[in-house]
């Protein structure tokens, strides 16, 4: 499979015929830029005919805390968190109950109708208080297909590090007013976790999901236990794949080979504006800049 580099320097040496003389030469970060639209357009025009995106257009994105948008905005939330978990990849629910453990003065109704009811229906030994959301911060993401960026969603929970000895919980991706409906929905369980896409402020692109428990009971049914410790997996098509963790350009672009000769071709068009101005090689140290050009009216 092509890496990005060589996406890029194959661009560079068919549109310059191997030659790189020239001061109008384009960067390759100019063309990196060209690739990524291109792709995104492509991929939109696959799915605008009706095809389903091949797996490799998704890459591997984990949570980890530093994407908790409280810790972000409330540095008290990211010390309660810290306390209580041994790994950057274990997230805690924000809820009334942990909001009141980590001693912030928040009150999150998020399980409230707009007239203060209750909006699901709990068990015996369960209250309100205890279910919350995770929010997320993710870099933007290609909505194609109606999965809203997002190719897989599941979490995993226990009560200690890595102490998560069972299968990830498959989760669902709605749009924000499925979510919000789903206890008027006869269809679908509204006691079941969901999530959704969301804009914050200064463009925060969030993952949101909610109806999550954020405390353990134990068997007496009245004693809270430690906070549950989250994990979460996903695989996202970006807009710009290079914003994953870890990414190097020597990394496998993600792009179905069968799609790089069109890629190519997408990114040369946007080139060809460039390849039609009038060169200026470089052939001593001379300053060219006050030289009169041939074609330029005196």
């Amino acid at each position: 499979m092509a890496t990005l580099n060589e996406i890029v320097y194959n661009i560079r040496n068919i549109a310059y015929a191997g030659t790189s003389n020239s001061e109008q030469d384009l960067s390759t970060r100019q063309i990196k830029f060209w690739v990524h639209y291109t792709r995104a357009k492509l991929l939109k025009q696959m799915a605008a005919n009706g095809k389903q995106l091949p797996y490799i257009c998704f890459q591997n994105y984990n949570a980890t805390q530093n994407m908790d948008f409280l810790s972000i905005e409330e540095p008290s939330w990211q010390t309660y968190v810290n306390a209580v978990t041994s790994s950057n990849e274990e997230l805690i629910v924000i809820s009334d109950r942990t909001a009141d453990l980590a001693g912030l003065p928040l009150t999150q109704n998020h399980n409230e109708d707009f007239y203060g009811r209750d909006f699901y229906n709990f068990d015996v030994n369960e209250d309100i208080d205890e279910y919350g959301r995770l929010v997320l911060v993710y870099p933007p993401l290609l909505n194609i297909n109606n999965n809203y960026g997002f190719g897989e969603l599941s979490l995993r929970y226990g009560q200690d590090t890595l102490n998560q000895n069972h299968s990830t919980i498959p989760i669902p991706l709605v749009s924000k007013d499925q979510n919000t409906a789903k206890k008027y929905n006869r269809f679908t369980s509204a006691v079941a976790p969901s999530a959704y896409t969301d804009v914050y402020a200064e463009n925060n692109y969030v993952l949101i999901i909610r109806q999550l428990r954020s405390v353990f009971r134990e068997s007496t049914a009245t004693t809270y236990d430690a906070p549950i410790q989250y994990r979460v997996y996903a695989n996202v098509c970006l807009q710009n794949p290079t914003e994953v963790p870890g990414w190097d350009d020597n990394h496998t672009y993600p792009i179905p080979q069968f799609m790089v000769k069109d890629l190519t071709q997408g990114v040369l068009t946007e080139l060809q504006v460039q390849l039609n101005a009038p060169s200026d090689k470089i052939s001593d140290n001379a300053d060219t800049t006050k030289l009169v050009q041939p074609t330029a009216q005196r």
